[in-house]
């Protein structure tokens, strides 16, 4: 996914100027659909215990996951090149995974494995530069209710607990910037990165109420204008 996502945005740039002509900015209704990465700020979740304590230690981390959203909005035109609008939105950040594995002196084992689920629903404003040869760039700002699903397992040498079931959830703002290419009036296809400004998780953030974690998005979007 993410070298398909660079390579559509080195096509976009290369190619922007062969296909179109005569585009202009458009009032109207439109639906979105978008695919891509997401990369959570990786949480402070890889922290052992004292060293005097045990006799190894390893951990993993996967910080980064697909992305899957739907958008539908609303773009008025108030020039030939620009636009303003609003648009309502869902996105599936998909989900991050946490394990560590502690050997104590003695010869305990504790495994910890826990799993985190990201998903939003966003309310953004936008504005958009048209180019004529369909070339597009846009900014949007706004806020997203974001819910951090946390779910989880402890492993005490044979015997398991499940210690973590917990959803932190709030509104908390977002932002985007992008560029996109028009190939007519009514279809598009644009490169968005997003920011999600929520928190820097720590072990504390898995099991106790708090914002929800600050995500970065890379998505790849086709939309479908309808004019009014």
């Amino acid at each position: 996914m993410k070298k398909i996502i660079i390579a559509t945005a080195l096509t976009l740039g290369m190619s922007g100027f062969a296909f179109a002509d005569g585009i202009t900015a458009e009032s109207g209704l439109y639906v979105n659909g978008q695919a891509g990465w997401s990369f959570a700020e990786s949480p402070s979740l890889d922290t052992p215990p004292p060293a005097a304590l045990i006799n190894s230690y390893s951990s993993t981390e996967n910080d980064d996951n697909y992305v899957l959203g739907a958008t539908i909005g609303y773009d008025y035109a108030f020039t030939s090149n620009w636009m303003a609008g609003l648009e309502l939105g869902y996105l599936y950040m998909g989900y991050n995974t946490y394990d560590q594995n502690i050997q104590y002196i003695g010869g305990g084992t504790t495994n910890n494995s826990f799993t985190l689920t990201n998903w939003g629903i966003q309310l953004m404003a936008t504005g958009t530069y048209v180019m004529s040869n369909g070339l597009n760039f846009f900014a949007k700002v706004g806020g997203i209710y974001q819910e951090t699903e946390s779910s989880g397992s402890v492993t005490v040498g044979s015997t398991t607990y499940n210690s973590v079931t917990h959803d932190n959830s709030g509104v908390i703002p977002a932002a985007a910037v992008g560029v996109g290419y028009l190939f007519t009036q009514n279809l598009n296809l644009a490169l968005q990165y997003e920011r999600t400004f929520g928190t820097n998780w720590d072990n504390s953030d898995i099991n106790s109420s708090s914002s929800p974690m600050t995500q970065n998005i890379v998505t790849l979007g086709l939309s479908y204008k309808f004019p009014l």
